[in-house]
């Protein structure tokens, strides 16, 4: 699997940088306009390149079907995560804590599919497009679409995403937040990858992952120090989306809310698939 990278600068248009890493294989479809681009949105926490073990599953599995082309994959970092959030760290003290709304990583999927802005030489315009989300992700990729000008998409794949209806709005509009609470409290600096990938492996929530995954985890996940929030520490590691930022996202409610309202009129245009994990253990 081959992969490059892309810097997307939509200013003044959206003050945020958009980072994203368009993946291939020899067997893709490279140059047929019918093959599909699949476009990922990832979850809070995490960063774009975090979807490789699954593309490479997903490429192996294009060899000798005939059934289905793809293109290319694209996935993108929200503005506060990874590679982005190196690039967005000074915009992002104002403006976005104690709320980082997720209607904002809709609008970085937006402007750099329409080509909003320099850095990017790809035109989307006539590519046929499967957007497919993962939690607030999905929030993304679903608001993605309400912009203008319209994006070509053709299906929209859903994966435990965090829409509720507002009658179940437990994460948060109930007395606790478990998210929010998770992420205030969460450990965010360690001496060296080493020790933690060490804590990490050895915690029962993270050896569920695919060990590929966790490393991937690791080695985009986490950036060196100092940051602009830990300015004083220059040795270690610390999370590419600081603890702040992921705290603010998980506040946010609105993002969710629009995309639950508005999730009726996208079914109504195309296919709209749900995947929910195999362990029980959503927190709607």
């Amino acid at each position: 699997m081959e992969s490059k990278s892309y810097v997307l600068d939509p200013r003044p248009a959206f003050p945020l940088f958009v980072t994203a890493r368009q993946y291939w294989s020899s067997d893709c479809a490279r140059d047929d306009p019918d093959a599909l681009t699949l476009v990922f949105a990832h979850a809070t926490g995490y960063h774009k390149e975090h979807f490789e073990p699954t593309l490479e599953h997903l490429f192996a599995l294009l060899r000798g079907s005939g059934k289905v082309k793809i293109r290319d994959a694209w996935c993108i970092d929200a503005p506060n995560h990874g590679e982005a959030a190196k690039l967005n760290e000074k915009t992002l003290q104002w403006g976005y804590v104690p709320v980082f709304p997720w209607e904002e990583y809709a609008r970085a999927v937006h402007v750099f599919l329409a080509g909003l802005g320099t850095g990017v030489d790809t035109d989307f315009s006539a590519r046929k497009l499967v957007g497919i989300g993962h939690s607030m992700g999905a929030t993304g990729i679903i608001l993605s679409q309400t912009f203008q000008p319209p994006l070509p998409f053709v299906a929209t794949i859903l994966v435990d995403p965090m829409i509720p209806p507002p009658t179940i709005d437990i994460v948060a509009g109930g007395p606790r937040n478990p998210l929010l609470e998770g992420a205030e409290k969460r450990r965010d600096v360690w001496p060296s990858r080493e020790e933690a990938w060490a804590q990490f492996s050895s915690r029962p929530a993270w050896k569920r992952w695919d060990p590929r995954v966790l490393k991937l985890y690791v080695e985009h996940g986490l950036r060196d120090l100092p940051t602009a929030e830990h300015p004083d520490k220059t040795e270690g590691v610390t999370l590419t989306c600081a603890r702040a930022q992921e705290a603010a996202s998980f506040r946010d409610r609105l993002g969710r809310t629009k995309a639950y309202r508005y999730l009726p009129h996208i079914c109504a245009k195309m296919p709209v698939h749900f995947i929910w994990g195999e362990i029980v253990d959503s927190v709607l």
